[in-house]
């Protein structure tokens, strides 16, 4: 799913299911909408600015922002520099996530592993495509709370459900695709 934004609009909610973010916005106001947008999602951002700054093009993509365009530009040049940045975040441009050789299919909930299918839980998957999202990187425990159940649980429950979630996905002979990491919250390795 591609969500656009103007820089009025991110406070509101983003989706969990957003593949990738086109925010517009001015120069005034990049920096505060760009940084709203990245508290709510690990998917990469198309920034579309009102001016053509080129120090501004270089701050924003400083500040997170994984690519930047003029807003005069061609439909054509966005649609290519957001296919870039889906490729770039390793996911391809669809509704199929692939890490290795984990498959999930987000809105029928089919997770691969391999050739073997694995069969999960509502909630056991939406752990799964919370931290899948944001593979190579580290979600906080309190993340991933807020995004499974929509509310803080305890680590102690957290830690309970990325255990079902490693016994049905992981495969006997390999390391674990969730990797814990102490104190902070879980990731998932590319």
């Amino acid at each position: 799913m591609l969500s656009l934004l103007g820089e009025f609009d991110v406070r509101t909610s983003l989706t969990g299911a957003a593949q990738c973010v086109v925010l517009t916005a001015s120069a005034e106001n990049y920096r505060a909408a760009l940084a709203e947008v990245l508290k709510q999602t690990a998917a990469p951002v198309v920034l579309v600015l009102s001016d053509d700054d080129a120090s501004h093009f270089a701050d924003a993509l400083e500040v997170g922002a994984d690519d930047v365009i003029s807003a005069a530009c061609q439909p054509r040049e966005l649609i290519a520099r957001v296919r870039n940045a889906l490729r770039r975040a390793g996911r391809p441009p669809g509704n199929v996530l692939r890490i290795a050789d984990l498959e999930i299919v987000p809105e029928q909930r089919i997770v691969r592993r391999g050739t073997r299918e694995v069969q999960l839980s509502k909630t056991e998957c939406a752990l799964l495509l919370s931290v899948a999202r944001r593979a190579g990187r580290v979600v906080a425990s309190e993340i991933l709370s807020e995004e499974v159940w929509g509310k803080p649980t305890s680590r102690a429950s957290l830690h309970t459900y990325v255990s079902y979630l490693r016994r049905k996905v992981d495969l006997p002979s390999r390391r674990s695709i969730v990797q814990t990491v102490r104190g902070v919250g879980y990731a998932i390795n590319r």
